[in-house]
């Protein structure tokens, strides 16, 4: 199936970019490089950078920087537009499947004389369980 994917995106499905891709799609969190690199034992970091960066140029992925961390994070996703609900406590996601910025009035932008060509919506609060 995800070499499926890399070849509908025009990106060659080496083994390598699979396995980062795979690695992604099993986990329901954000991942840094070097998560990846302790689940992908054997491949280096600078393959997997390589990877991310290819498969964040095709859409494939969600990049995001984690303060805590101090680092990047990655998260599969399969449809462009994605937003979630993320908890500050446990740090767990979830998906919505609306588009929260259609509430965003355009014409703001316009006579501002600005260009939306992308955005990031994440909304933070508490899940059930951290409540």
């Amino acid at each position: 199936m995800l070499k499926e994917v890399l070849k509908n995106k025009g990106i060659v499905a080496t083994k390598q970019r699979v396995d980062v891709l795979q690695c992604l799609h099993n986990k329901t969190e954000y991942l840094s490089a070097y998560d990846l690199e302790k689940d992908l034992s054997g491949l280096d970091i600078s393959t997997i950078y390589r990877a991310l960066n290819l498969f964040e140029e095709n859409k494939l992925l969600v990049k995001k920087f984690d303060d805590e961390l101090n680092a990047f994070v990655y998260k599969y996703v399969s449809h462009q537009h994605y937003h979630h609900l993320k908890c500050i406590k446990c740090q767990k996601v979830i998906d919505i499947d609306f588009c929260p910025m259609n509430i965003f009035d355009q014409n703001v932008a316009l006579e501002q004389d600005f260009l939306v060509t992308d955005y990031v919506f994440e909304i933070y609060g508490y899940c059930h369980d951290c409540q």
